[in-house]
């Protein structure tokens, strides 16, 4: 296990960090089978945005203590407990199944939101735990490594020379997927930029 100290020091630089083997083998087997009923009966998304062809199991910390345990890893609330005040709350707890085909969904931050001005500390932290191999070509999460540091001009897509060019065309070609195996979870900052 890496420290703590380190796992932050790669949070602050990056705007997000993973946890390799955060799920021991016979864990990521278990959510597998506990996911399995769930993810064969739907439901599919509803819009471009939740995606057509994804399914989402909504609520699971309610739905068996296999899924309860994520939330207390030691390694994951040690990481919270230094990026969010005392007393933060566990906002959602889902599973998202992404079917081949599925279309990419828009860039955009995490914490829209809170009206507070960027750059800013955590407000929220996002856990993925990877129950497949994150990779490109399965559609891992994709994320711009430091925009958690950008400021509210700079999300806005003023940073670009083209004032005329959006925001989603010139953000896509700084998309770095988040490859891990699975098992993996990476603890991220809600204000840097994901598609």
């Amino acid at each position: 296990r890496r420290a703590v100290k380190e796992l932050l020091e790669r949070y602050h630089e990056d705007g997000f960090v993973i946890i390799e083997g955060a799920l021991p083998t016979d864990e990521l087997h278990a959510v597998r089978a506990a996911l399995s009923p769930y993810l064969e009966r739907g439901p599919r998304g509803r819009n471009n945005f939740d995606g057509e062809r994804t399914q989402r199991v909504y609520s699971l910390v309610g739905r068996g203590a296999v899924f309860e345990r994520s939330v207390l890893h030691p390694q994951i609330l040690a990481l919270l407990d230094r990026l969010l005040d005392p007393g933060y709350l566990l906002t959602a707890s889902q599973a998202i199944s992404i079917a081949p085909g599925e279309s990419p969904q828009p860039v955009h931050f995490d914490d829209a939101f809170y009206p507070l001005a960027r750059p800013r500390k955590a407000v929220s932290v996002s856990t993925i735990w990877a129950v497949d191999d994150f990779t490109r070509d399965n559609g891992a999460t994709e994320v711009i490594p430091g925009s958690h540091r950008w400021s509210d001009a700079e999300v806005a897509g003023s940073y670009r020379d083209d004032p005329s060019a959006s925001v989603d065309g010139a953000l896509v070609a700084d998309l770095v997927p988040v490859a891990m195996p699975a098992g993996a979870c990476p603890a991220a900052s809600k204000n840097r930029i994901v598609p």
